[in-house]
């Protein structure tokens, strides 16, 4: 309870009033104690050392890779398939064919770095 009343009418309190109104300096050691005290801020700052160090590897493998290189990014390297069918022909009760196997031979062009007119002459070669 209040035992009395101040000089500029506020009532004093069981304590002594020796408050100039100026915060104490905040002391670092206390504040690091108080963080390290709390397991929700360190899971927090764990949460967040791990998503730094998968944002600087992931960074890391984007921007390091490309001296890695083969040659295959670079020049183009033909590939041959042959893809062997599973069965044979398929033939109804009278023995017509209504789904053969046939050889077909296809190209396929990926960014051949050629200008329009080379590219048709070659096209054309072929």
């Amino acid at each position: 309870m209040a035992n009395k009343l101040d000089d500029s009418g506020l009532f004093v309190f069981d304590q002594e009033h020796t408050s100039d109104g100026k915060p104490e300096p905040e002391k670092p050691l206390e504040k690091i104690a108080e963080i390290a005290g709390n397991r929700f801020a360190l899971l927090a700052l764990a949460f967040v050392a791990f998503g730094i160090a998968i944002f600087f590897y992931t960074a890391a493998l984007q921007f390091s890779g490309t001296t890695r290189v083969g040659a295959s990014a670079d020049k183009g390297v033909p590939r041959q398939y042959t893809v062997i069918a599973p069965r044979g022909s398929i033939i109804d009760r009278n023995g017509a064919v209504l789904a053969s196997s046939s050889e077909v031979n296809s190209l396929l062009l990926a960014e051949t770095g050629m200008d329009e007119i080379s590219l048709k002459e070659m096209l054309l070669e072929l």
